[in-house]
Protein backbone atom coordinates (compact mmCIF):
# COMPACT_ATOMS: atom_id res chain seq x y z
CA UNK A 1 0.00 0.00 0.00
CA UNK A 2 2.99 2.25 0.92
CA UNK A 3 4.11 2.13 -3.04
CA UNK A 4 0.52 3.08 -4.35
CA UNK A 5 0.27 6.02 -1.72
CA UNK A 6 4.41 6.80 -3.39
CA UNK A 7 3.00 6.60 -6.79
CA UNK A 8 0.28 8.60 -6.04
CA UNK A 9 2.22 11.53 -4.04
CA UNK A 10 4.21 11.44 -7.44
CA UNK A 11 1.71 12.20 -9.08
CA UNK A 12 -0.05 14.34 -7.44
CA UNK A 13 3.12 16.66 -7.11
CA UNK A 14 3.44 17.02 -11.41
CA UNK A 15 -0.06 17.31 -11.78
CA UNK A 16 0.53 20.38 -9.24
CA UNK A 17 3.75 21.14 -11.28
CA UNK A 18 2.10 21.80 -14.52
CA UNK A 19 -1.25 23.33 -13.31
CA UNK A 20 1.60 25.91 -11.19
CA UNK A 21 3.84 26.72 -14.40
CA UNK A 22 0.29 27.33 -16.58
CA UNK A 23 -1.22 29.44 -14.35
CA UNK A 24 2.65 31.38 -14.15
CA UNK A 25 1.58 31.82 -18.12
CA UNK A 26 -1.80 32.82 -18.48
CA UNK A 27 -1.66 35.32 -14.84
CA UNK A 28 -0.73 37.92 -17.51
CA UNK A 29 -0.28 39.23 -20.76
CA UNK A 30 -0.20 36.29 -23.26
CA UNK A 31 1.58 36.18 -26.25
CA UNK A 32 0.78 33.26 -29.08
CA UNK A 33 3.75 31.02 -28.49
CA UNK A 34 2.56 31.06 -24.23
CA UNK A 35 -0.70 31.03 -25.21
CA UNK A 36 0.14 27.01 -26.90
CA UNK A 37 2.18 26.81 -23.86
CA UNK A 38 -0.17 27.08 -21.95
CA UNK A 39 -2.90 24.93 -23.84
CA UNK A 40 0.22 22.01 -24.06
CA UNK A 41 0.23 22.16 -19.99
CA UNK A 42 -3.31 22.04 -19.96
CA UNK A 43 -3.48 18.64 -21.75
CA UNK A 44 -0.61 17.70 -20.07
CA UNK A 45 -2.04 18.57 -16.63
CA UNK A 46 -5.69 16.64 -17.66
CA UNK A 47 -3.61 13.60 -18.92
CA UNK A 48 -1.67 13.73 -15.36
CA UNK A 49 -5.25 13.61 -13.36
CA UNK A 50 -6.24 10.72 -15.25
CA UNK A 51 -3.18 8.97 -14.36
CA UNK A 52 -3.54 10.08 -10.65
CA UNK A 53 -6.98 8.34 -10.50
CA UNK A 54 -5.69 5.53 -12.18
CA UNK A 55 -2.69 4.96 -9.98
CA UNK A 56 -5.34 5.77 -6.66
CA UNK A 57 -8.21 2.94 -7.30
CA UNK A 58 -8.23 0.50 -4.74
CA UNK A 59 -6.01 -2.68 -5.40
CA UNK A 60 -6.54 -6.25 -4.08
CA UNK A 61 -4.08 -7.22 -1.45
CA UNK A 62 -4.23 -10.73 -0.24
CA UNK A 63 -2.88 -11.86 2.97
CA UNK A 64 -2.30 -15.59 4.78
CA UNK A 65 -2.67 -16.13 8.48
CA UNK A 66 -0.93 -18.89 10.09
CA UNK A 67 -1.30 -19.99 13.63
CA UNK A 68 1.82 -19.75 15.88
CA UNK A 69 2.80 -21.85 18.20
CA UNK A 70 3.99 -20.03 21.38
CA UNK A 71 5.41 -23.04 23.33
CA UNK A 72 4.32 -23.44 27.11
CA UNK A 73 1.55 -21.07 28.38
CA UNK A 74 2.63 -17.75 29.46
CA UNK A 75 1.58 -15.94 32.56
CA UNK A 76 0.81 -12.59 32.50
CA UNK A 77 1.06 -10.57 35.89
CA UNK A 78 -2.47 -9.66 36.00
CA UNK A 79 -3.30 -13.37 37.46
CA UNK A 80 -0.34 -13.21 39.63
Amino acid sequence: MIEQARLVAFDTEKVNGLESSRFAIINGVVTDEQSLTAKALAAAYLKGVDRQRQDAQPLPHHYELSLVSLGPAVTSSATK
